[in-house]
């Protein structure tokens, strides 16, 4: 019997198997783990953190990011378009914290791992019902989509995985 799962099973957790054979990860799956990587090569790619903002000049523009080197991150100007917090915003997103937020995810998204049990596929994670039950079939995680919805406006997207 071959194990289920996406490749991303919890390490501590005994794995349940399928009986019938081996599943591919869902596309949900394959969607938000690629998303979460990509985050990941992104926050390494950047200019190493933590990354701080200032305002410079009497108006409060241009407002700064920097990182602890002193390395230019981003440089806002004065724009009525955009709000006052635009570069606090960008400061708040440097590597190490986009980096904490990705393993934090994966973490949560990893503790709803699949498997197959009554004929079907379930999330290990949402539990069962009163009746002993699994309440959520794998792709009807809520937990799964929730985290997903994150990158509802990627082309990959799928409508039917809203919420």
């Amino acid at each position: 019997m071959a194990p289920i799962g996406d490749g991303h099973e919890h390490p501590n957790r005994p794995r349940r198997v399928n009986p019938v054979a081996d599943t591919a990860p869902s596309d949900i799956a394959v969607f938000t783990l690629a998303r979460i990587t990509e985050e990941e090569a992104d926050a390494l790619a950047a200019p190493e953190g933590p990354w701080e903002w200032e305002a410079v000049g009497a108006s409060g523009y241009p407002q700064r990011v920097t990182n602890a080197a002193a390395v230019l991150v981003a440089e806002c100007f004065e724009n009525p378009d955009l709000p006052a917090a635009c570069a606090a915003h960008i400061a708040r997103n440097d590597p190490p914290a986009v980096l904490a937020r990705c393993a934090a995810l994966r973490a949560i998204f990893d503790e709803h791992e699949l498997y197959y049990e009554h004929g079907k596929t379930w999330c290990s994670g949402c539990g069962d019902d009163i009746n002993g039950l699994p309440r959520h079939q794998y792709d009807e995680c809520p937990t799964r989509r929730g985290i997903a919805a994150i990158w509802r406006g990627h082309e990959d997207w799928r409508k039917e995985w809203e919420l």
